[in-house]
């Protein structure tokens, strides 16, 4: 069965009594989920009517957790990085991953839309004024029509893949390849080009997203290959991707230790306080315990000791990492924003208050419990069901 026509032949009767029958470890994904899923829809309409005076953002701190939390869901699409490695860069090994590495990025993709819809405040006169009145010069403008290019790639190499044709995944793998590039560095230029925020501006920002995208990449299919017992991918390929996460936490933690070391001697003030806000200021708790210890540390300690590589091991170490770099997406956003762009005292430093209010936290909560929830229903119904280890190429070879 292809997945356009299971789609289409999902029923809420059916959805209901798969529920009956599962499980008391799904039965408990399925209602914590749904809960967060429910309410993370209303905190949506919320929006819709109380507009920004929703969320804990004002004239001084513009962007808050919706921003970091699109930023984190946008890096997530990844997964395509991953999947590529077999499509574009004939790694054969990589065949085991590609089409759920796809199908996770086109639907991380769709919730991180979403969730930029939702932060817009008045999302509904995007079609409007996206279209008659664009903005050529703006990276913004350029970030939304890069992911829908993005997003278009990517469903149809899947697509290929899911119908065998294989001249089209090759030449659609490659197209997605550099549409990822592409969107992944425009989105990291938009904070890049804010000479307001010298923090941000630079040409780290387009690197660095990159970079978050291949790690949040191996993250999440490593994640997903220690859940799913069936989920058939061989010891030799996690090993490998181990390795290779091992390697880019590691290259990323290089470049935020110079891009704070560089930023706490900046002659520019603002950029100084900023780094320091990061390393000792409101943003240090975040910072050395979640970025630095249980985001990068811990995980690299047990990707290169060959001892853990188990699956329980595995589980705990991709999760750090994905939580690693979620808060490495709020510690970028917020460190630009709580300095005033007025003058500020270099040795006596102020910030903007640091607040995330429960409508912007339920809404993220609710954007990533989708995210699992949707993928387990495929998982497990469509993917194990239909006998899916591999691409339609894999298989042919088998």
């Amino acid at each position: 069965m292809k997945i356009q026509e299971f789609v289409f032949n999902i029923r809420i009767g059916d959805l209901l009594s798969n529920i009956r029958l599962e499980g008391r470890n799904a039965k408990l994904l399925i209602y914590i989920s749904g809960t967060l899923i429910l309410a993370g829809a209303a905190a949506a309409l919320y929006t819709l009517i109380a507009g920004h005076g929703s969320f804990a953002v004002d004239n001084t701190v513009p962007w808050g957790v919706l921003i970091a939390a699109y930023a984190f869901f946008v890096s997530s699409v990844g997964c395509c990085f991953v999947g590529s490695l077999e499509s574009v860069f004939r790694v054969e090994s990589y065949k085991a991953v590609t089409t759920r590495a796809l199908f996770l990025a086109i639907l991380i993709v769709v919730v991180g839309m979403l969730i930029i819809f939702v932060e817009l405040g008045m999302p509904f006169r995007i079609f409007i004024q996206y279209l008659i009145s664009p903005n050529l010069k703006s990276p913004i403008w350029w970030m939304g029509f890069n992911y829908l290019v993005y997003l278009v790639f990517i469903t149809l190499e899947y697509y290929a893949i899911e119908n065998g044709k294989e001249r089209l995944i090759k030449t659609a793998g490659v197209l997605a390849f550099i549409a990822a590039l592409i969107a992944h560095s425009t989105v990291g230029s938009v904070f890049g080009l804010l000479q307001a925020r010298p923090f941000w501006y630079g040409p780290y920002m387009p690197i660095d997203f990159i970079l978050h995208a291949w790690i949040l990449g191996f993250s999440i299919m490593l994640l997903i290959a220690s859940i799913y017992k069936k989920f058939n991918v061989d010891k030799k390929l996690t090993d490998n991707m181990w390795k290779l996460l091992a390697v880019l936490l590691i290259v990323n933690f290089f470049f935020a230790f110079w891009k704070i070391i560089t930023g706490v001697y900046a002659s520019d003030p603002a950029k100084s306080a900023a780094a320091l806000s990061i390393v000792a200021g409101p943003l240090s708790v975040l910072f050395w315990l979640f970025e630095i210890i249980l985001g990068t540390i811990l995980p690299v300690i047990l990707f290169l000791n060959p001892r853990y590589h188990t699956r329980k091991w595995m589980f705990v170490a991709s999760a750090m990492s994905i939580l690693g770099m979620l808060f490495t997406k709020i510690n970028g956003v917020y460190a630009g924003l709580i300095v005033p762009i007025e003058a500020i005292d270099r040795e006596r430093p102020l910030y903007h208050e640091l607040s995330f209010s429960f409508t912007e936290t339920i809404i993220v909560l609710g954007a990533i419990a989708s995210v699992v929830l949707v993928y387990a229903y495929f998982e497990k119904y469509y993917f194990e069901t239909n006998n899916v280890p591999l691409s339609k190429s894999a298989s042919k070879t088998k």
